[in-house]
């Protein structure tokens, strides 16, 4: 059932909330690539599973891309402004471990220059 706007669900509760709070600001693109399998992989595929849903609720507009390929480092992109990309390597990190990662990556992408003409999206 879809939300209203400004609503919360117990979901969103996972998610930390000054993660959901810095993907409204710059971030174009959200990419999570994982191994299905690997023991590398465990954080963030228990990432992706308790909090994906949460981060496309409080982010419909967010593209966030999710791919699971064997053999496949574990890894988050973030794509800002301007195109501008940055990555975090996530190999055997706790789910709390990836999340804290994630928001490390979002804050290096707050120090970045902001465009000074109307933004495209």
């Amino acid at each position: 059932r879809p939300l209203r706007p400004g609503a919360v669900c117990e979901r969103d509760m996972s998610l930390p909330k000054t993660l959901t709070a810095a993907l409204t600001r710059g971030v174009q693109e959200l990419r999570v690539s994982f191994c299905q399998t690997s023991p590398a992989s465990a954080g963030v595929r228990d990432f992706v599973a308790k909090n994906f849903s949460a981060l496309k609720d409080v982010n419909p507009r967010l593209n966030v891309l999710v791919r699971e390929s064997a053999g496949t480092q574990p890894r988050v992109t973030a794509r800002f402004q301007m195109g501008v990309e940055k990555k975090v390597d996530v190999s055997n990190l706790s789910e709390q471990q990836v999340g804290q990662k994630l928001e490390e990556l979002l804050r290096a992408g707050d120090a970045l220059p902001k465009p000074t003409g109307p933004v495209v999206q």
